[in-house]
């Protein structure tokens, strides 16, 4: 999928124990790029989840790359876990806009999944990426 160009200001990044799983240099908070996020294929989510690996693009032209996956912030509350990811900022100038590379990035809840709905908190109505075609399904990335 091809995203938009548009970029804007995106949260402080923060969350208990989050970890690149293929970046080993993934900054541990700071501000950033909007970025949105995926299910790696292959898992099987459950209510003693803890863990699970994302997908995440960067939201804006990049010439193709994500970069540098920062920590994501999270908020849970008892029917939901919104994960909202953001990026290390572009390099000043153009890029070219052909869709960015998906990095898989480790999340560590933090606490079990129980029956709660994960989000991508960037496609959540209002936000940056809500308008996408990546949120064209949605916020919902997984429903117990």
């Amino acid at each position: 999928m091809t995203a938009g160009c548009a970029t804007g200001p995106a949260p402080s990044a923060a969350g208990p124990g989050s970890s690149p799983a293929a970046a080993p240099d993934t900054a541990p908070s700071a501000d950033g790029d909007a970025a949105v996020w995926d299910l790696a294929p292959g898992q099987t989510l459950t209510a003693s989840s803890t863990r699970f690996t994302a997908l995440v693009s960067r939201l804006g032209c990049n010439d193709g790359v994500t970069g540098q996956v920062l920590t994501p912030q999270l908020r849970l509350s008892e029917s939901e876990i919104v994960v909202t990811f953001s990026v290390a900022p572009k390099q000043t100038g153009a890029a070219s806009c052909p869709g960015n590379n998906q990095v898989p990035y480790e999340v560590d809840l933090g606490t079990p999944l129980r029956n709660r709905v994960l989000s991508d908190g960037r496609c959540l109505p209002g936000e940056a990426a809500a308008t996408t075609a990546f949120c064209i399904d949605g916020a919902t990335r997984f429903r117990p």
